[in-house]
């Protein structure tokens, strides 16, 4: 099963990270056309994993300006997924962060950004074996994609994904 979790960004490159079998196998920052064509492009059937932007915005005075340009990256990528048959989640931060970060509800960002970041560094030192600095987004992508792989409630829906993967 292969799972690409994003983090979503208006004006910069897109963090990622890439899951196999509930392994990581990458992570990083790729310019949003690149991201596409690389879904788009894929031989291997894909889950991808977005953090839902309503999450993201709305306990902030939301920039309008912002939040729409977050809505048009989002919709371009889960338009490309659903385009090639790909299974699209989106998670809350609320949901991934209260099971992956070891935080309470309501714990201020950079408390939750510090936690995911350290977290993040644990799961690149587990699965790929090296000590690696890692950016907020990537933090992000990172431990949003351990949750999407290893939750229960998304087992039967990635099991679709793997049927797929293996015609």
């Amino acid at each position: 099963m292969t799972i690409l979790a994003i983090d979503i960004a208006s004006a910069k490159p897109q963090a990622y990270s890439l899951w196999k079998n509930g392994k990581l196998i990458a992570y990083g920052t790729i310019e949003l056309i690149d991201l596409i064509r690389t879904i788009r492009n894929s031989k291997v059937p894909l889950a991808v994993a977005v953090e839902n932007i309503y999450s993201a915005r709305k306990k902030e005075k939301a920039n309008f300006k912002v939040y729409k340009q977050l809505a048009e990256v989002c919709g371009a990528i889960k338009y490309t997924a659903i385009e090639k048959g790909y299974e699209f989640l989106e998670p809350y931060a609320s949901e991934w962060q209260l099971r992956i970060l070891p935080i309470k509800p309501l714990t201020p960002r950079p408390e939750r950004m510090k936690w995911a970041k350290t977290i993040a560094k644990a799961i690149v030192k587990e699965h790929l074996g090296k000590e690696a600095e890692v950016n907020d987004d990537e933090a992000t992508a990172i431990c949003l994609g351990q949750y999407v792989s290893s939750r229960e409630e998304f087992k039967e829906r990635l099991e679709d994904v793997q049927e797929k993967e293996k015609s």
